[in-house]
């Protein structure tokens, strides 16, 4: 048992050691010219940085906002936000002002980035009082 440790000590020390074997392949130079090679060896021809040609430019998202839409009680209202053109709709919502202790019922709120809008529906209870609506786009260009 005794013999088993002290070779498997020796083992793992060896594999630790300080001494390094290179990992990169030998230089061309030293392998001989491939059919596979591209540029002439020893001549100093340095080749452009690559860079990825297929991302996505979004570097702005811009905020639009539809004009106030009042909803009286018992009533039901479509209310719609465009992104300007040149943009995409990435994402949207809405904000509701003046709500009493019956709360309104978002029915959906949803967008189209085929249209390039943000489309919210919501309906004011009878026992509501009037609430004020605004529809929310959030456009990238």
């Amino acid at each position: 048992m005794r013999t088993l440790l002290l070779a498997s000590a020796l083992l793992v020390l060896a594999a630790c050691s300080d001494t390094q074997q290179p990992t990169a392949p030998r230089s061309a130079s030293s392998r001989g010219s491939a059919a596979g090679d591209v540029a002439p060896v020893g001549q100093g021809i340095k080749l452009p940085d690559a860079k990825p040609t297929d991302q996505v430019g979004f570097t702005k998202v811009t905020r639009v906002e539809s004009a106030m839409i009042v909803v009286q009680a018992g009533q039901m209202m479509t209310g719609h936000s465009y992104c300007p053109a040149n943009t995409t709709l990435v994402s949207g919502g809405y904000n509701v002002a003046n709500v009493s202790a019956a709360l309104p019922f978002v029915a959906e709120s949803l967008g189209s980035t085929i249209e390039n809008v943000w489309e919210v529906r919501v309906y004011n209870p009878p026992t509501a009082g009037a609430i004020s609506v605004w529809v929310e786009a959030y456009c990238a260009s």
